[in-house]
């Protein structure tokens, strides 16, 4: 193994701890604790205070943007999880031929959804573009400290709906935490979309264009190897203040095909020619 491997092992496992696996040591540390184990809890929160002093310094030694979405983790993201972006030429900016704001809706979640990327999506939108993750995250200590720094706002209509009447974007992992214990085969991935009817509806309200992105190898991100590809397309929505029921239904229809047309476009050249794309 060369030295160049090592390094960037090292950096998966930093950058892996300091974007939300943190959250999943603190949570056994408290477990072990409670349970009589103050060694392994001590050894745990070690294991978590150590990585952050050390990203910590790193931020502020290269900190270069008022925007702290922007900062040292974010613009250096892909040296740790090899991250590839593909998208057709209508989202190309500034040719872009899709009109008003953009709903950016990622399948799927993953362990963790590490497909996020600030820079790249405001890059891809042309726009400014506004983060959303389930509410229940802004009740834990730190945690919600760490999302509002990164501009993500609560998962709540109102917050969608006020973002879009700025012009501004909005992304949503739409499968969601349920999305994270979805069967999965060696022949089958599975994205959890049939009840995310509310995303459509809300596009429908604002004139929304929704973006269907589907990553490849969300779901494997935390094997040795890490690889992510995203395809994108557009699916622009007529513009309607009280959509009907079988408005929604429709083209939540058109949403699902689109996530299965991606899938079955391009999972030949990711490698997964025998993978087939279920909605659960």
């Amino acid at each position: 193994m060369r030295i160049k491997d090592v390094g960037l092992k090292k950096n998966r496992l930093l950058y892996i701890n300091v974007s939300g696996a943190a959250g999943v040591w603190f949570a056994l540390a408290l477990l072990s604790y409670a349970r009589g184990w103050p060694r392994c809890a001590r050894l745990l929160i070690l294991y978590v205070l150590f990585p952050f002093a050390s990203w910590a310094v790193l931020c502020w030694i290269f900190k270069r943007s008022k925007d702290e979405r922007y900062d040292f983790p974010y613009r250096n993201q892909h040296s740790y999880l090899y991250m590839k972006y593909v998208w057709p030429a209508e989202l190309h900016p500034p040719t872009r031929t899709i009109k008003g704001p953009l709903i950016f809706c990622i399948v799927p979640h993953g362990v963790l959804p590490f497909g996020i990327d600030y820079a790249m999506i405001d890059k891809l939108g042309g726009n400014r573009c506004s983060w959303v993750a389930a509410p229940i995250l802004f009740k834990l200590p730190f945690i919600r400290s760490y999302l509002k720094r990164a501009g993500v706002m609560p998962a709540k209509a109102q917050n969608i709906r006020a973002t879009l009447a700025r012009s501004e974007n909005v992304a949503v992992v739409l499968d969601g935490v349920a999305g994270i214990f979805q069967p999965r085969a060696d022949k089958q991935e599975a994205a959890w979309l049939l009840q995310r009817k509310g995303i459509v509806k809300m596009a429908l309200e604002t004139g929304a264009s929704l973006v269907p992105i589907y990553g490849f190898g969300h779901t494997s991100l935390l094997s040795p190897i890490l690889v992510f590809g995203s395809l994108r397309r557009a699916l622009g929505v007529a513009h309607g203040s009280d959509p009907k029921q079988y408005e929604i239904d429709l083209y939540h229809t058109l949403l699902l095909d689109s996530f299965k047309d991606t899938f079955n476009k391009h999972k030949a050249a990711y490698g997964w020619p025998h993978k087939n794309l279920m909605i659960v």
